[in-house]
């Protein structure tokens, strides 16, 4: 797997929110049950979430959370740089102190690419275009 367990889950429970109606406020265990998440686990990534503000939360009885904002709003690289804290997108990956964005390693100059266009596909895929592939999945499944 390319990120962490954590980030997976984040990506799906805010998926699972982008596609609750608008203004839909979902609780974590509501949550966790629909992805099949560990709800203690899945509660510290939906506090993170909020930290870096693509969650909101409210408290009380009727309280759980939705999203920040809309979900065409959100990228999935909000989500990889909010959980990814160790990922190094600039790391020399033949060790050599020199090797720079301006002055890659042979090896780092093709791995650097790669990169960048990871990072612009993350950055350009957006939580709406999941929270549709998951409503599709789900239809598909009722229409069984």
């Amino acid at each position: 797997m390319l990120f962490s367990k954590a980030t997976g889950y984040a990506i799906r429970a805010t998926a699972y929110l982008a596609a609750q109606p608008p203004g839909s406020i979902c609780g974590a265990r509501e949550i966790a049950n629909h992805e099949g998440i560990p709800p203690l686990f899945l509660r510290k990534i939906l506090s993170e979430l909020c930290r870096h503000r693509i969650l909101r939360s409210s408290h009380g009885i009727h309280g759980g959370y939705a999203l920040a904002r809309s979900a065409e709003n959100i990228s999935l690289w909000e989500l990889v740089q909010a959980l990814e804290k160790e990922l190094d997108w600039e790391l020399c990956v033949v060790g050599t102190t020199a090797c720079t964005n301006e002055t890659p390693s042979g090896v780092d100059e093709e791995i650097h690419r790669i990169s960048r266009q990871v990072i612009e596909l993350l950055r350009s895929r957006k939580m709406a275009d999941f929270a549709r592939a998951a409503s599709t999945r789900t239809a598909a499944r009722a229409n069984s």
